[in-house]
């Protein structure tokens, strides 16, 4: 009665603490959710977009023009995107409809100087009251989290299925609970969430799958197979588990003496209605893309079909596998790397690109954990052997016996099953970022929990049998199991590290800007509209509670179109005798949204708390505004004036109002940028200072750099400095020099010395920016191959547009055989490059395939990405010219072009002279008409000289005639590169024979001594040959007569 009493009981506490599992699971989903900014997941705004088309349009697209509409993820399979379509359609087009993603535009990229790791500009558009887009995309969110609240369930069924005890099921669904990964992804939109939920379903069916055959269960399998592959194409490995289920059935059947001839009609009812299932649920997708996007036309049958299957992805490994894949095998170091990253990615690395990761010792105490499972279950099957008394071949068969294919044989492995499809999309695209995906391994999720938290119990039943061993040798050794609950730990690990996270994520974000897109918020207390710069009006403002030494003003600003300037605010509050009392200068909320970032609808309100200095009495005052254009000049010919209500300040004094160190008139307390107090300042931050005297302040950088005030307004009571921080500051601590306050400042690294340049150029384009130079550290590439280059660009004034650098790679007729169009460095667009600073953007150029041998030049030159037909005209002394590129090179691409090199030399004239042992004139001959060395009517001598390179020659070496008369003088002289230019020499390759024809024209009568020799063009200086200390060789004695 008493046992029965204790197992309700027990069953009652299991059942509860479950619930509370799922309680806790959904509070910390749905905080996850609200707290993960929108678009800041994996692929999130990808598959929104993809739904948004759904919605739209009442289909799937149908053409790659529509797939391009509906974003990259529109190649993958749609069931989850047509749950998420359910949202979107009903919000609609209610506004805002869009919000601000980095990718749009570059100049999007401005407000954090490229450096962010947000895929989106998050805006008080997102904030509660949700509506339009944001409030579509939380409800979206909403199906993640009912998808993962069923997984969790589903993961606890499994083991209660699996091991029959309430506890350890319990253990496992509350591991499964608390990941932070698990979270994270479940929280947001994406799609494993649904592959999750049917990879749980398909896992329990197998295992409550009865022992004779049902047409039933059979086609609820097939069915679910089919959902889970119309889910994401990484259901593949549930088919291969599927299989592997299907062997065991069939040899435990065949053990068990009821697969026989007889039952085979009986065993054919299960599979005919599971492939039934799998053929309505997951048929219908192929059946789709196969009529709309197969190439069969140009591919053939095979490959055509299989293209079908990857139209318009971006994914490189799936293009890949529907093609003729090339097989690289990565190095060591890359798959320690890929794992490593398999592992942080599995248990919590966050963010859009994975960029916000936990401490490096919270993943080795998860390591260690495993690790710990993974022991603690092998020493249980240990000690269960050990206990055997019987002889080593019976104990080896109670291995075997429980090692046999059972049921649950392919749940165990699955998480093997799922290894291999990630291991050879690395394989197949050597990229550890898109494959390395810890939740790539999540639909094997009970399975992985199961093997943790069982691990963690294996150890657990053993306890006595350790005890008796110990025991032997020291009796008074005791230990009760209660004492290692690792399976216990470990969820509670997990739920610690899901709080962590929590706060991580939402320390990784600033807070969002105060910023609108719907027309509703184009108001303000007090209304102006005024247009103060060109597309930028002042809608109006408002004036908070004035402090001591502090008036709040909040500014209401509206973009009509994109602003071509960043300007600066100025407010300067003025006495009755018009003496300054106080007034801020910056950028718009203090550096974080230069207007150069603004679209054209965009609604900011920014607060700036004006200092203000101390007055004696009650203070009449007046407030003005006007902004400030990247020159400092002012956009209004007058300041706009402002009315303040009552306009007046409240006395106050230094020594009264504040303690000795002026906390309250520091940078800290004086910000505009909406950001803690404690966060670092940036480029464009206004740092603002009141001070108790007008002693000249001043910044001093860690570098020991002094930087003075961008404007200092000083009066006998006091003064106030605002420093603006330009982009040549560097980072790190900054110490004031009045009191002792020091102030940390994050700037983009940037660089503004040259390196050294292999082939200076300082080409001018548009009087803008600067090539420098480049180095092109090998000249000499096959077709197909790539070669290494790297431009070292100078910004020379603010750069208004994002500029696009384009490569060509001509060849002797001009036609393009190579070349890509790129952005600098890949991200970094013109428009985050300050004056002065140096861009150096190494890069490969790609060589067409069907390039011809010969010699090749890079054309190099600039366009804006919105007007790609024009291209940047050089500027020479301030003035354009007519060329908009320049030529680098020369590159050789395959071999000598053609009709230069002879496979042997016969000159007339052998000689086997060798110029500084780089090049030999191994000869030369002397032609005319009619095989005359001398065409008398003409007075044409032709020479052909015979070269052979010796080894790589150093530079591009010019040929030079010279003819001399009887008294040495030089009568004429001849200078060009060997074949008229078509072959410089710096590509030539040792034991290459070079024919070189060179017509002396218009020789006067008369006798002359013909010489030659090779020289530098860029220096002037000879190439030395044996016997001539001058370079020259001389040749033979020619008469013209």
């Amino acid at each position: 009665m008493l046992s029965n009493h204790a197992s309700r009981l027990t069953s009652h506490v299991s059942r509860l603490t479950l619930y509370l599992i799922l309680l806790l699971h959904l509070a910390l989903s749905l905080t996850y959710a609200r707290t993960i900014p929108l678009g800041e997941a994996p692929d999130e705004p990808a598959h929104l977009s993809y739904a948004q088309f759904i919605a739209r349009h009442g289909r799937l697209p149908t053409t790659l023009a529509e797939r391009r509409e509906a974003g990259y993820r529109s190649a993958w399979p749609p069931l989850y995107h047509f749950l998420v379509a359910g949202p979107l359609l009903v919000v609609g087009d209610a506004p805002p409809t869009r919000l601000k993603a980095v990718g749009d535009t570059p100049r999007r990229l401005i407000p954090t100087n490229g450096q962010t790791i947000a895929a989106f500009i998050h805006t008080a558009d997102e904030a509660p009251p949700w509506r339009g887009l944001p409030l579509a995309w939380h409800l979206s969110r909403l199906i993640s989290v009912a998808l993962t609240l069923l997984s969790v369930c589903l993961t606890y069924a499994i083991a209660r299925r699996l091991t029959g005890q309430r506890m350890l099921a319990t253990a496992a669904a509350a591991l499964h609970a608390f990941i932070p990964q698990v979270l994270f992804i479940g929280s947001v939109v994406n799609d494993d969430n649904l592959l999750i939920f049917l990879s749980g379903l398909i896992f329990l069916s197998l295992l409550t799958y009865p022992p004779h055959p049902s047409p039933r269960r059979a086609f609820l399998l097939g069915a679910l197979l089919g959902l889970a592959t119309v889910a994401k194409y990484n259901a593949l490995p549930l088919w291969g588990l599927v299989a592997l289920w299907g062997l065991v059935r069939i040899w435990e059947g065949w053990k068990a003496g009821r697969l026989k001839l007889a039952n085979l009609p009986t065993f054919h009812s299960s599979i005919l209605p599971f492939f039934l299932g799998l053929l309505l649920t997951a048929g219908w997708w192929f059946i789709f893309i196969w009529l709309n996007f197969n190439q069969i036309d140009t591919l053939g049958l095979l490959s055509g079909s299989m293209a079908a299957l990857t139209a318009g992805t971006s994914d490189a490994s799936l293009r890949q596998l529907s093609s003729a894949p090339s097989l690289t095998f990565p190095a060591l170091t890359a798959w320690l790397e890929w794992f490593t990253t398999l592992f942080e990615t599995f248990w919590g690395s966050f963010g859009g690109g994975s960029t916000i990761d936990l401490p490096v010792w919270v993943y080795w105490l998860l390591a260690l954990f495993c690790l710990l499972a993974i022991v603690l279950r092998l020493t249980s099957y240990v000690l269960r052997l050990s206990s055997l008394p019987s002889p080593i071949h019976q104990q080896l068969s109670s291995i075997f016996y429980a090692l046999r294919p059972s049921s649950s044989l392919p749940f165990l492995l699955s998480p093997l099953l799922f290894l291999p499809l990630p291991l050879l999309r690395f394989i197949l695209s050597g990229s550890i970022i898109e494959t390395a995906q810890g939740r790539h391994l999540f639909p094997a999720l009970p399975a992985i929990i199961l093997a943790l938290v069982w691990g963690g119990s294996g150890v657990r039943g053993q306890m006595s049998r350790i005890t008796y061993h110990v025991s032997r040798f020291a009796p008074s050794f005791t230990i009760h199991n209660s004492q290692f609950t690792i399976h216990n730990l470990f969820p509670l690990l997990a739920f610690c590290l899901s709080l962590y996270s929590l706060t991580l994520i939402q320390n990784s974000y600033p807070p969002p800007i105060p910023l609108r897109t719907t027309t509703e918020a184009a108001t303000a207390a007090t209304l102006v509209q005024a247009k103060v710069a060109k597309s930028i009006t002042l809608i109006g403002y408002e004036v908070g509670q004035i402090a001591p030494g502090v008036l709040p003003l909040t500014l209401v600003w509206q973009a009509d179109a994109v602003p071509p300037d960043d300007y600066l605010i100025e407010l300067t509050v003025t006495g009755a005798d018009d003496q300054p009392l106080g007034g801020w200068r910056g950028h718009p909320l203090g550096g974080r949204y230069p207007t150069r970032a603004w679209d054209k609808g965009d609604i900011l309100r920014h607060t700036i708390p004006i200092p203000v200095l101390p007055a004696s009495s009650t203070t009449p005052a007046t407030l003005t505004l006007r902004l400030l254009d990247s020159f400092n000049q002012p956009t209004l010919p007058t300041p706009l004036t402002l009315t303040l209500a009552p306009p007046i300040l409240q006395p106050f004094d230094f020594a009264q109002d504040t303690p000795s160190n002026l906390p309250t008139f520091q940078p800290s307390n004086l910000r505009a940028d909406a950001l803690p107090p404690d966060a670092p300042f940036t480029y464009r931050s206004t740092l603002s200072f009141v001070l108790p005297d007008s002693a000249p302040p001043a910044l001093i950088a860690p570098t020991g750099q002094t930087f003075s005030p961008t404007q200092l307004i000083s009066t006998p009571t006091g003064s106030i400095a605002h420093f603006i921080v330009a982009a040549t500051w560097p980072s790190g601590d900054y110490q004031f020099t009045i009191h002792n306050s020091q102030f940390t400042i994050h700037n983009r690294p940037r660089q503004f010395d040259p390196p050294p340049i292999q082939h200076p150029l300082n080409a001018n384009f548009a009087d803008t920016l600067t090539l420098l130079g480049y180095d092109l550290p090998q000249n000499r590439v096959q077709s197909g191959a790539a070669f290494p280059l790297t431009l070292h660009w100078r910004a020379e004034r603010p750069i208004g547009r994002h500029l696009i650098v384009f490569n060509h790679l001509l060849d002797a007729n001009a036609a393009q055989r190579g070349g890509a169009d790129r952005i600098p460095q890949l991200y970094y667009t013109t428009l985050l490059w300050v004056p002065g600073e140096i861009v150096s953007d190494a890069y490969n150029v790609p060589v067409a395939a069907d390039a011809p041998p010969g010699v090749y030049w890079l054309d190099v030159g600039l366009y804006p990405s919105d007007q790609p037909t024009f291209s940047l005209p050089l500027f020479e002394q301030g003035q354009p010219v007519d060329r908009n590129s320049v030529r680098l090179g020369p590159l050789k691409i395959g071999g000598p072009p053609p009709d230069i090199t002879v496979p042997a030399a016969h000159p007339q004239n052998p000689l086997n002279l060798s110029f500084n042992n780089q090049i030999t004139l191994l000869g030369f001959t002397m032609t005319g008409d009619e095989d005359q060395i001398v065409n008398r009517k003409s007075k044409i001598v032709n020479l052909k000289l015979y070269w052979r390179a010796d080894s790589t020659p150093s530079t591009d070496y010019t040929v030079f005639i010279h003819l001399l008369d009887s008294a040495g003088n030089l009568t004429a002289q001849f200078d060009r590169p060997p074949a008229h230019g078509a072959y410089p020499t710096s590509l030539w390759d040792p034991g290459e024979i070079i024919a070189d024809e060179h017509p002396l024209t218009d020789l006067s009568p008369g006798h002359y001594t013909l010489q030659i020799g090779l020289y530098n063009p860029t220096t002037g200086e000879r190439l030395a040959v044996a016997g001539s200390p001058e370079g020259a060789v001389k040749l033979a004695e020619v008469e013209v007569k």
